[in-house]
C-alpha cells in the first residue's frame, strides 16, 4: 500500500485535501484506471516527526501561503521523499514555481486540474524518488557460514579506511551479531534501527546516522549492528524491506563505501540486497565440500540480479583442499563465468591475523606484509584501489598505522563472589594469568569487552 500524507495550516483545509484526494482515487477505481492501494492521512506540521515518511507529501495551499519555510525545513528533514505542492490557479506562474522548487517542493498541483493531471503526477513521484548516491554499496556474501565473510568485510572495510575513504560497514547477521562483536562497535542490537524500520521515526540523514556506531577513534569508519526483529525483514513484499532500502540510501549517500556482511539474510532482504548492490563479492574456499552450495550462490544471484558485478574470492586455501588452478578452472566452467570474475589473487592464511575477533583491529591489520599485499591486490581487482597503490606494499615503518585507538569499552566483569561452600585452591590460576586469547574468546561469548 501506497502512502501520502497531506499537510496544510488548519484541520478544516486538511480535511479538504484529504477529501479531495481520496475522490480522486475512489473514482478513478471505479473507472478501472488505478488500482493500486493507497492510504491518505492528513498531519499538521508539528505532528509529522512523530510518524515515518510517506511516499509522498502533498503540502495544502494555505500552508504554503502561510508559511513557506515549512516547505524548506521538510525537504531538508526528508530528502528522500517527493514532495508535491497545491496551489491555485491565479498562483500558478513560473516565479511562484520557482520559489517552490527553490524551497524544496519536487513538483506543483494546479488545485482545478482535476483527476488524472493528479494521478499523473502521483506515479511519476512515487517510482521516482529523489535520491543522492554518493558512494558504492558492496555485499561481501558466501554459501554457507564459516567461509570468511565476517572476516573479509571487516578487512576491506579498514583496507578502504587506509585509502582514506569513509567507510560504513552494515552487519545483518540477527542471530549472533559476529561483525558488530569481533569489532566491539556497541550497540550489538540495533533499537534505532527498529524504531526506523517499525516507521516510528522519520528517515533522514540524522536518524540515520544514530544507527551507525563509530568503530575506532578518530578515524571514518562506522557499523551499523543489526535490528531486534529480523522476522518482518526477510519476508518479500513488506514494508521493512523497503523502509531498509531508504536507510541504505542514506548510508550511501552520506559514506564512500557500505559494505554489508548479509549474514542469515533471506528472502525479500536479500533480494534486494543483490539488486541494489553495485558489487557483490562471492567468498570460497577450496574445499570440495562447500563447491556445490557456491555454485547455487551464483545461480541465485545471476537469476535475481543479472545486472549486478559479481566476483568470486578464495579465502584462505586448505592445505588439503583442491589446488588453485583446478578451483579455478573447474568453478568457472560450472558457474559459466568469465575468467575476469574471478579475482587471481587469494586471501593466504595467517595464524596471527585469524585471533582478530575483539582484538582491536580486523584481518587487515593483524595479519603481516603479505596478507595486506595481498589485500590490496584483491581491491585493485575488484575495481576499488587504483593498480600503483595496490602494487606498493606496506613497508616496515608504515606497519605503526595499523595501530588503531579502541573506544573506551567498558571493564571486564570481575569474577562472582564464590559461594561460601566453595574453595578456590591455590593452585588455580588467576584471573590477571589468563591468557589474552582466553579473555578475548570468553568475552565475545558472553558479549562483555575488556
Amino acid at each position: 500500500m501506497l502512502k501520502i500524507i497531506a499537510v496544510d495550516l488548519s484541520a478544516k483545509s486538511r480535511q479538504r485535501v484529504t477529501e479531495q484526494l481520496q475522490s480522486y482515487f475512489n473514482s478513478a477505481a471505479d473507472a478501472g484506471i488505478f488500482t493500486s492501494r493507497v492510504s491518505v492521512q492528513a498531519l499538521s506540521v508539528e505532528e509529522l516527526r512523530f510518524h515515518g515518511n510517506p511516499d509522498l507529501y502533498f503540502i495544502g495551499e494555505d500552508l504554503f501561503r502561510s508559511d513557506p519555510s515549512a516547505l524548506a525545513t521538510l525537504s531538508k528533514a526528508c530528502p528522500l521523499v517527493s514532495i508535491l505542492v497545491e496551489i491555485g490557479s491565479e498562483q500558478a506562474t513560473l516565479g511562484t514555481i520557482e520559489q517552490l522548487l527553490r524551497l524544496g517542493a519536487t513538483d506543483v498541483f494546479v488545485r482545478d486540474s482535476g483527476r488524472d493531471e493528479f494521478l499523473r503526477k502521483f506515479l511519476v513521484l512515487t517510482r521516482n524518488r529523489k535520491v543522492s548516491r554518493a558512494g558504492k554499496l558492496i555485499v561481501v556474501d558466501s554459501a554457507k557460514g564459516g567461509l570468511g565473510v565476517t572476516s573479509f568485510a571487516a578487512a576491506l572495510g579498514e583496507l578502504l579506511l587506509d585509502q582514506r575513504q569513509r567507510v560504513c560497514l552494515v552487519d545483518l547477521d540477527t542471530e549472533s551479531q559476529d561483525l558488530s562483536r569481533f569489532l566491539q562497535a556497541r550497540p550489538f542490537v540495533n533499537e534505532n534501527l527498529q524504531s526506523l524500520l517499525e516507521k516510528q521515526r522519520s528517515i533522514n540523514e540524522e536518524s540515520v546516522g544514530q544507527t551507525a556506531a563509530r568503530v575506532w577513534q578518530d578515524v571514518e569508519l562506522f557499523c551499523v549492528a543489526p535490528p531486534l526483529d529480523s522476522e518482518k525483514l526477510v519476508a518479500r513484499g513488506t514494508a521493512a524491506v523497503r523502509t531498509f532500502l531508504e536507510v541504505l540510501e542514506v548510508l550511501d549517500a552520506s559514506f564512500d563505501y557500505v559494505i554489508i556482511d548479509p549474514g542469515c539474510c533471506r528472502g525479500g532482504l536479500l533480494e534486494m540486497l543483490y539488486s541494489a548492490a553495485d558489487l557483490v563479492t562471492l567468498v570460497v574456499n577450496n574445499d570440495a565440500a562447500a563447491l556445490y552450495a557456491s555454485l547455487l550462490k551464483v545461480n541465485q544471484i545471476r537469476v535475481i540480479a543479472p545486472s549486478t558485478r559479481l566476483h568470486v574470492i578464495e579465502n584462505c586455501p586448505l592445505h588439503h583442499g583442491l589446488s588453485n588452478a583446478l578451483l579455478r578452472r573447474e568453478f568457472l566452467r560450472a558457474a559459466q563465468l568469465n575468467a575476469g570474475e574471478w579475482i587471481e589473487t587469494s586471501v593466504p592464511f595467517s595464524r596471527s591475523a585469524s585471533k582478530w575477533p575483539a582484538s582491536g583491529g580486523t584481518l587487515y591489520s593483524q595479519g603481516g606484509i603479505k596478507l595486506r599485499t595481498a589485500f590490496n591486490a584483491i581491491a585493485s581487482g575488484l575495481g576499488l584501489v587504483a593498480p600503483e597503490k595496490a602494487a606498493a606494499s606496506p613497508s616496515i615503518a608504515g606497519l605503526f598505522k595499523f595501530m588503531r585507538h579502541r573506544l573506551p569499552q567498558p571493564p571486564l566483569i570481575k569474577a562472582l563472589p564464590a559461594p561460601a561452600s566453595t574453595q578456590i585452591s591455590a593452585g588455580r590460576a588467576s584471573e590477571e594469568n589468563c591468557e589474552p586469547e582466553e579473555l578475548r574468546a570468553s568475552a565475545l561469548i558472553s558479549g562483555v569487552s575488556f
